[in-house]
């Protein structure tokens, strides 16, 4: 027994003997988002460090430093190599200690929430290709009735945190394609009414010039699945807003706008046509 205690009194005293001799390897990130400081990254598995939801708010880059001294240090290249660059964004980054080589990659998942999917999670949005930060989707939520307006919000992560947007339920309607930003956690573009799978845009058909005299009447047929119309000259021709139908009321020129939804700054989803008003 007595041998047995004096052994293990010995190599414990040779582990710390070799451990003040060797200091323990760390290994930090460094780079533009701390100011290039040393920040300590955790283990992720085998021969595996990590570090999660590291945010830039701008395009940067980072290196990988051993000691947190400098003395070694890897990037690009390997051994002392250079910067490595990162876009905008939030990332989870990983380095792996027996290859020197590195993983980053987007920590959030969009999980896109609504009543085309029971508000469920699980249905995510993918990244806008060229794009750090956005991510888009394409879903048919049906159409509108009495019963159901079809809506959405937008879930990181899932869990319905305080972080979802847009901070209340976007409303839709038919196939429909949405664009998001993470990093403002903001609606990028939403278009409705699309063709199956958002390839074909809803079929609008110009009657090309009409030439009227004052009092007649005039509706485009095709027009009526468009959900708003405006007159560019109400002295010219009048419109009512929700279904296109005009009157002529003065002579002169005027456009018909039609819209697929209720949006100031979405002149992308109008067309129009052109109405001549003659004298009688």
């Amino acid at each position: 027994m007595k041998i047995k205690y004096l052994l293990m009194t010995f190599l414990l005293a040779v582990s710390v003997a070799a451990s003040a001799l060797s200091p323990r390897a760390e290994w930090f990130v460094r780079g533009t988002q701390n100011s290039w400081v040393a920040t300590q990254m955790m283990p992720g598995g085998t021969n595996t460090v990590e570090v999660k939801n590291v945010v830039f708010t701008s395009a940067g880059s980072v290196k990988f430093d051993r000691f947190g001294d400098w003395k070694e240090n890897y990037g690009v290249g390997g051994f002392n190599g250079s910067n490595i660059p990162v876009a905008a964004g939030t990332w989870d980054i990983k380095f792996y200690t027996d290859t020197k080589n590195w993983n980053i990659s987007h920590s959030v998942q969009y999980h896109l929430r609504g009543t085309h999917n029971g508000w469920a999670e699980g249905d995510l949005l993918t990244r806008v290709a060229g794009s750090s930060s956005q991510y888009e989707a394409c879903r048919n939520f049906g159409v509108t009735t009495a019963a159901s307006v079809p809506r959405f919000k937008v879930d990181p992560n899932g869990g319905w945190g305080a972080d979802s947007f847009p901070s209340q339920d976007y409303i839709v309607n038919g196939w429909t394609k949405i664009i998001v930003d993470g990093d403002t956690r903001k609606i990028v573009s939403v278009v409705t009414k699309l063709g199956n799978n958002c390839v074909e845009p809803m079929v609008f058909a110009n009657p090309g010039p009409i030439i009227l005299h004052v009092g007649d009447t005039f509706h485009n047929p095709i027009n009526t699945n468009w959900l708003y119309y405006i007159s560019s000259n109400p002295a010219v021709a009048e419109v009512i807003i929700y279904n296109g139908n005009v009157t002529v009321v003065g002579v002169g020129t005027a456009t018909i706008y039609a819209a697929e939804e209720f949006c100031n700054t979405c002149t992308n989803r109008m067309e129009s046509y052109v109405i001549n008003v003659l004298p009688e």
